[in-house]
């Protein structure tokens, strides 16, 4: 949270599924990222794939 503080800010999660050992299969995956946009952090650009 201490990051938010500073300008430029942002935060992002990807999420995959694993196969049965634990590692990530290739194929579909989300990705959402979340970034200030001016200093006053008022305003977030929100990125959904």
């Amino acid at each position: 949270m201490k990051g938010f503080a500073k300008f430029p800010a942002g935060v992002g999660m990807d999420i995959v599924e694993l196969d049965a050992t634990g590692y990530p299969r290739f194929g579909d995956r989300a990705s959402i990222v979340l970034r200030t946009v001016n200093d006053e952090r008022r305003w977030f650009r929100m990125v959904c794939e």
